[in-house]
C-alpha cells in the first residue's frame, strides 16, 4: 500500500484540484494506494470539502489534528520510511529515515 500524507491548512480553493492531480498519477500504480489528508485546524471550508471528497473516494482518509500538530508529526518522522511530503502547493522531499530532525 502506498499512501500519500498531505497535510492541509486553509486550503479550500486547492483541495479538489490537488486531489484530481494526486488519484491521476496514482492511476499507473498497480497496488493499493490511499490519500491521507491531515487537517491542521483550518478555519475555512477545507475540512467540509475533505470529509465530502472522502464519501466520494474510498481511496481517502481524513485526520482532524488541531493547529500544528501534523507539522510536529511529520518532523519527528512520524512515517518511519524514507517518504515523499507534499503540500497542496507543491512537492517537497524529506531526509532519509536514518537522519535527525
Amino acid at each position: 500500500m502506498i499512501s500519500v500524507v498531505v497535510p492541509i491548512y486553509n486550503e479550500e480553493e486547492l483541495i479538489m484540484r490537488f486531489h484530481e492531480a494526486v488519484a491521476f498519477a496514482m492511476e499507473g500504480v498497480h497496488m493499493g494506494w490511499e490519500v491521507v489528508y491531515v487537517n491542521d485546524g483550518s478555519t475555512d471550508y477545507s475540512l467540509e470539502l475533505l470529509k465530502g471528497l472522502q464519501t466520494m473516494d474510498s481511496h481517502v482518509v481524513v485526520v482532524e489534528l488541531s493547529r500544528n500538530w501534523a507539522t510536529w508529526a511529520l518532523s519527528r518522522r512520524v512515517l518511519r520510511r524514507r517518504a515523499r511530503r507534499c503540500d497542496s502547493d507543491g512537492w517537497r522531499f524529506s531526509g532519509s529515515a536514518g537522519s535527525s530532525s
